[in-house]
């Protein structure tokens, strides 16, 4: 059976649709990833470069009569947004009208709850959107699948860019590690963490909470 590579962008929705799989957890469940799992207890925060043990299809097999007509429904798999959104001081945007656009699809149109929720229904394959609130002139671009497990450093920076807290990237190894190690320092002091500058089981904690809100990555 094949081992898929994952790549940018990739999330295993669409990863089971595209080898013809209606539901991603016959992937995820099969015994061939079990250490997979270990490595990624999330199975929708991805890391480009992991490999994927992808079980064989199982066709299905439907019995027509001949000489009538027959109609065959075919589900597509999708996929669920859903965002936190909140204003520079903190607090979520709450009853605020949203749309959300992704290419091929209608827009999405909602309200935002009270914690600011934006929630969606999209093709397992999208890769990007478009979140606009027009009654508050707020737009944003949607990268769709490519938030890193938050055991990497990339992940780390993407949900420290998400929530806010600017970590400009450099060519430079050292001066990336100041930056980052800077950036850690104000979302520690920000929340009455101690301002350590590194990447401890506190720091992560935090992130998992304000930014995951719970889910194990």
């Amino acid at each position: 059976m094949p081992i898929y590579t994952v790549k940018p962008g990739d999330c295993l929705t669409k990863i089971a649709a595209d080898y013809g799989f209606g539901d991603y957890k016959t992937i995820w469940d099969h015994p061939g990833n079990a250490e997979f799992r270990k490595i990624r207890p999330n199975p929708h925060v991805l890391q480009a470069g992991d490999q994927l043990f992808i079980p064989e299809t199982i066709p299905l097999t439907r019995t027509l009569a001949t000489g009538r007509r027959h109609t065959i429904v075919i589900k597509r798999p999708r996929a669920t947004v859903q965002l936190h959104v909140q204003d520079p001081d903190g607090e979520p945007l709450q009853g605020r009208k949203f749309v959300l656009q992704v290419a091929g699809e209608e827009d999405v149109q909602g309200t935002t709850d009270a914690d600011g929720l934006v929630q969606a229904v999209v093709p397992a394959g999208a890769s990007t959107g478009r979140l606009e609130f027009p009654d508050d002139g707020l737009v944003f671009s949607l990268q769709l699948g490519n938030l890193d497990p938050l055991n990497e450093p990339t992940g780390v920076r993407a949900r420290l860019a998400n929530l806010g807290v600017h970590c400009p990237e450099s060519s430079d190894a050292d001066e990336q590690s100041k930056l980052v190690a800077y950036a850690i320092a104000r979302l520690q002091s920000d929340h009455g963490l101690d301002v350590t500058g590194e990447i401890d089981q506190p720091t992560l904690d935090l992130l998992r909470q304000v930014h995951d809100r719970g889910e194990q990555s």
